[in-house]
């Protein structure tokens, strides 16, 4: 079996990928894992991906269009992506316009 690296970019959109994918291909890693793309809260910290408002994509991650384009430029490179996804609970929507409903 020949070696496999995961580059984690955690919590980074994917439209700002590029310069990582390159860091990855010059240092022979063969996989980048993402955080959740759906649609969550855009807030910094790190757990509003793990607390997703739907199933859409969309959000702080990135577009669908965002999504698929850095698809095929790590296919272009022989990059697999490992992407998290969350389908055992979805955030109760206290959100809105991110800022938390007073109750």
């Amino acid at each position: 079996m020949s070696k496999q690296n995961i580059l984690h970019l955690f919590n980074t959109p994917v439209n700002k990928i590029d310069d990582h994918m390159l860091l990855a291909i010059s240092h022979e890693y063969t996989h980048i894992m993402i955080s959740p793309i759906q649609f969550s809260v855009d807030k910094d910290d790190w757990w509003f991906r793990y607390q997703p408002l739907d199933y859409t994509i969309g959000g702080p991650i990135g577009s669908y269009d965002d999504v698929k384009s850095f698809l095929e430029r790590a296919r272009n490179h022989n990059i697999y992506v490992i992407l998290d996804v969350i389908f055992n609970h979805m955030a109760d929507r206290l959100y809105n316009n991110n800022k938390l409903f007073e109750f």
